[in-house]
């Protein structure tokens, strides 16, 4: 069964190469590093003082505490959420920051997975599996700075909106938290922000997760309403045929001689008109080539003194 979906992957010019650089790409640069990198940058924007980083912090956090001021009065809702929602824009920052590699890697989507291939063993086997896969990669949507961006941005409040109900109403960040204190117990309780870490791990691996699946669907349907398919290009030789004009249908042909085919086609007794004029030509002349009747002098003579009675004579 496997190598039955292998051999029918590889002539739709799909291959585990495929698999293999978008897990990498998506799941390890985009959830792995986006967490580590938003992680480390939110740590250093709530910890460290007077850093670039933790003035932007907090003169975001006043217009969150705007925003939500226009929705509610109630100074405690806006003393919870003003915070939670600026460190889940800075726990974010971390996807942004890697859609630069990402689209560095894009660009060389079919090059790395021909090397993937080429370690596995998963490429193409025959010249045909060969021409479905790079006809496959030629005509694939490209991802750019554009479609990865606007994926990104449209993606990001879906984001927050899926993720913060399951840190919250879910209980996911203790139950995350619970997980990594078994595993990096001592580590936490050693380290001075330790439990600070903890949680801002806690909703980046959550916040993460559902960032890089539907970052990588929303760039991909931007990068096929954007894509547009290249023309089939013909080769030379038949393209070369194409400036060849076929001769004109028989029946023009026949139809149409110039006046002076026409006037020599005459007087050597040819016919130059089409085939049914030709018929009905012909009809007529085998008509009007009914011989008459034989007329001697006498009746001649007498029919100039007396038209109707040589009429009456001829005819009977």
């Amino acid at each position: 069964m496997r190598i039955e979906t292998e051999q029918k992957e590889r002539a739709s010019g799909k291959t585990w190469g495929e698999y293999l650089f978008d897990s990498s790409v998506y799941l390890g640069l985009g959830y792995a590093a986006n967490a580590a990198i938003s992680v480390a940058l939110t740590h250093q924007a709530q910890n460290i003082p007077n850093s670039w980083l933790r003035k932007s912090m907090e003169s975001a956090e006043g217009y969150w505490r705007k925003g939500i001021g226009t929705l509610t009065n109630d100074q405690k809702q806006i003393d919870y959420w003003a915070p939670y929602m600026n460190r889940m824009l800075y726990l974010s920052s971390g996807g942004y920051i890697l859609l630069l590699p990402t689209k560095w890697l894009e660009d060389n989507k079919k090059a790395i997975v021909e090397k993937m291939d080429g370690i596995f063993n998963t490429g193409p086997k025959t010249p045909e599996q060969q021409q479905a896969f790079d006809e496959y990669y030629d005509n694939q949507p490209k991802q750019s700075y554009t479609s990865l961006f606007a994926g990104r941005l449209i993606a990001h409040p879906i984001i927050v909106m899926a993720a913060v109900p399951i840190m919250l109403k879910l209980h996911g960040t203790d139950k995350v938290g619970g997980v990594l204190e078994k595993f990096f117990g001592e580590s936490i309780k050693n380290h001075p922000h330790g439990d600070k870490l903890k949680q801002l791990w806690s909703e980046e691996i959550i916040l993460s997760g559902t960032a890089a699946v539907l970052t990588y669907i929303f760039s991909k349907s931007a990068a096929a309403l954007m894509h547009k398919p290249k023309e089939a290009t013909l080769p030379p030789d038949l393209k070369a045929s194409e400036d060849i004009q076929l001769p004109p249908p028989a029946e023009a042909v026949a139809e149409y001689k110039p006046a002076s085919t026409v006037r020599s086609a005459a007087v050597a007794g040819v016919s130059v008109l089409a085939p049914e004029k030709a018929i009905e030509q012909e009809k007529a002349e085998t008509i009007d080539q009914t011989p008459l009747p034989q007329v001697t002098a006498a009746q001649h003579l007498h029919a100039v003194s007396s038209p109707n009675h040589a009429h009456a004579h001829i005819t009977s």
